[in-house]
């Protein structure tokens, strides 16, 4: 358990030294050298299929990443032709997909499950980033533990990560969501209540904890995104008929995303310079967001995406029950039935 000052400081130590060079998660503890990925029924030659891979997704870091790839030449010098679409909202995302203007989406692992929930035949083929330290939930220092937050207040703000990452906890828990008095701060930073005792605690990012630092005694982090790999992860989605007529364009895909994560690690300063230059903002913020996440690898994906992996036994489970609870999927949906890892499966299978 940590004081709130010591994540950030933390964080700004990590932001030197790179996503992947953070404290190790599911995400990065994978040794490529010695896990075991079976291998793949599809030919890891096979053709990259004529035609551009059209990509879209909102603004996210593993969207930049992704067009950071793109940008460094690693698409194409796998033989791709990709064009990335921002969108503005995820219901163009949804719309795109529908319509087939777009063949993949980088998209949050909730917003597949409701896109999925609503009708839209999709695969999740490739986890790219998971938020760690980035999101967190502070708390009075008297409570020690989750489990004590029951009969407590506890702000978040609705239909946000951080909604995710408290139905996720509490449930990781064993903490029935109905014993804790959720305060809805309406989309105001929750650290805020905490600050005004509103509430004894709250889900907040790495920049809004800063609000509750003047607080005497200082609120502590009862819990991170970081405790439960992949729960605020971004995936790599594909329209189903995209997964079985263009398996090149997706193993090309595959690849790039591999050499980005190899390349990141030593470039960290270069990669944010770049996503801080497009979203015109400081570095410093780009480097903070990516201390607070990690990214997955190939191998990584390789052992996640199967039987036996968390994100396909618990984590992508956990996300739907959350987001049924909050009211954010139209339907039931088979989130299993979503995953198809045979593109990671290839690549990360081969000498």
């Amino acid at each position: 358990m940590l004081v709130v000052a010591t994540c950030v400081a933390v964080a700004a130590v990590v932001a030197a030294c790179g996503s992947s060079g953070g404290a190790a998660t599911d995400a990065d503890s994978i040794n490529p050298l010695t896990a075991t990925v079976p291998a793949s029924t599809l030919p890891a030659d096979t053709p990259v299929e004529p035609g551009i891979l059209r990509v879209t997704g909102e603004q996210s870091l593993a969207y930049d990443l992704v067009r950071s790839g793109a940008g460094l030449g690693f698409v194409g010098a796998e033989g791709l032709s990709m064009r990335m679409a921002s969108a503005s909202s995820e219901d163009e995302v949804l719309e795109a997909l529908r319509t087939g203007e777009a063949d993949a989406a980088v998209v949050s692992s909730e917003q597949a499950l409701s896109f999925a929930s609503q009708g839209l035949e999709l695969r999740v083929v490739l986890l790219l980033t998971t938020v760690t330290s980035g999101e967190l939930i502070l708390a009075d220092p008297a409570i020690t533990d989750v489990p004590e937050l029951v009969g407590r207040r506890v702000a978040f703000a609705a239909d946000t990560r951080g909604e995710l990452l408290l139905r996720g906890t509490l449930a990781a828990q064993d903490v029935p969501v109905t014993e804790v008095d959720l305060v809805d701060t309406g989309g105001l930073n929750p650290a805020l209540s905490i600050v005004s005792g509103a509430a004894d605690a709250a889900t907040v990012d790495a920049v809004q904890a800063a609000a509750a630092s003047t607080v005497d005694p200082e609120p502590v982090a009862l819990a991170t995104a970081g405790d439960q790999p992949g729960l605020l992860s971004h995936v790599l989605i594909v329209r189903t008929a995209t997964a079985a007529t263009q398996p090149g364009q997706l193993l090309a895909f595959t690849r790039a995303w591999q050499v980005l994560y190899l390349y990141e690690r030593d470039a960290v300063e270069e990669i944010a310079g770049g996503i801080s230059r497009r979203r015109a903002v400081d570095i410093e913020v780009v480097l903070a967001e990516l201390a607070g996440s990690e990214v997955y690898d190939v191998p990584a994906n390789g052992v996640e995406l199967f039987l036996g992996g968390q994100y396909y036994d618990y984590t992508l489970r956990r996300i739907r029950a959350a987001a049924t609870a909050a009211g954010w999927l139209d339907g039931p949906v088979d989130e299993r039935a979503l995953i198809d890892g045979v593109f990671a499966q290839t690549i990360a299978s081969q000498p």
